[in-house]
């Protein structure tokens, strides 16, 4: 189950046929009563929540920092290298300034996620606009008013710095306005 992205929350029920409550690695739902471990390893149960939102755990992915100009917001999230058009399409007025690469969605969500704890921690809510206008995706959002763009992008390149030492911090100039990487 772990190495195709689902957390068990229960013991083996027994049988690679009968559901196995877990959890996604990627989006942390909580999936009751679960994939069949059967269809798990077939790859034919992906989670319900993340294959909606075209992100495959376990293929390469990247995490993203976009700005809207006239929201004033930062939203970050992961996205597979091969879905870049539908995450073109899904944000069409925000502006990509910077993209971290990942061996997996996975990791690309892990990097997320301590983006979100360190914005939190930091005592930075969501961004009002953003909520007003797109509440699926305020959780992922801070207001440049409250945390500048150079800050957030600072941080998580010394979080990928020291978590792989062989990466060099990005130039956020180097990124052309709405290049989306493929």
């Amino acid at each position: 189950m772990l190495t195709h992205g689902f957390e068990p929350l229960a013991s083996y029920p027994g049988s690679a046929d009968t559901p196995w409550r877990s959890r996604c690695a990627i989006c942390e739902t909580d999936l009751g009563p679960g994939p069949t471990l059967r269809a798990v390893c077939r790859r034919t149960a992906p989670c319900p929540v993340c294959a909606r939102r075209d992100i495959s755990p376990l293929a390469p992915g990247y995490l993203y920092l976009m700005v809207h100009d006239h929201l004033n917001a930062l939203h970050w999230g992961i996205a597979n290298s091969t879905h870049s058009a539908a995450l073109r399409d899904r944000y069409r007025a925000w502006t990509l300034v910077q993209h971290w690469q990942f061996t997996s969605a996975q990791d690309a969500w892990a990097f997320g996620y301590q983006m979100k704890l360190w914005i939190r921690g930091q005592g930075y809510p969501p961004a009002p606009s953003v909520e007003a206008t797109d509440p699926a995706h305020c959780q992922e959002s801070a207001s440049l008013d409250d945390l500048p763009l150079d800050h957030a992008v600072a941080w998580v390149d010394d979080l990928v710095c020291l978590m792989d030492p062989g990466r060099q911090p990005h130039d956020t100039a180097q990124i052309p306005p709405n290049a989306l990487p493929l």
